[in-house]
């Protein structure tokens, strides 16, 4: 299950990303989680393309098709170390998004978009993985953007 917002990266979701503590391959850190990073999320809308129309339903759902791609980095160190960041890290691939905008007699609800995105690639696969390319998934409830 995976939560939008900053520092994602979709295809890295629930892998550990494990990192040589500045190129010294005895000292491996998992670089999970940090208290610094930065990243880039790019979406791109092909929906119209698809020519999909929900004319009867349009008050109460929007759907949305796009390719992604993530690129990002996130520090490694521990806090009383000099800040060290990760390798970049980037994925690619499909994502679909359905939100509900109306609930019915539940108006006062809040919009809710229910995402289902496919990280094709990954320019560093985990150890456990040998393909670049493979069909990996992910379900995301709302989007950041």
């Amino acid at each position: 299950l995976h939560s939008g917002g900053g520092l994602n990266l979709r295809g890295y979701t629930g892998y550990l990303v494990a990192q040589s503590n500045k190129g010294d391959t005895n000292d491996i850190r998992v670089a999970y989680k940090g208290n610094t990073g930065g990243a880039v999320n790019i979406e791109i809308e092909f929906d119209k393309l698809l020519g999909l129309k929900f004319w009867a339903l349009r008050d109460y759902l929007k759907f949305k098709t796009y390719f992604f791609g993530d690129i990002g980095l996130i520090n490694y160190n521990t806090i009383y170390e000099d800040l060290a960041f990760t390798d970049l890290r980037a994925d690619a691939g499909l994502g679909a998004a359905l939100t509900i905008k109306k609930w019915g007699p539940l108006d006062l609800v809040k919009p809710l978009t229910i995402r289902f995105d496919m990280p094709f690639f990954l320019n560093r696969p985990p150890s456990t993985d040998a393909d670049f390319f493979q069909f990996r998934w992910v379900v995301g409830i709302n989007r950041c953007f």
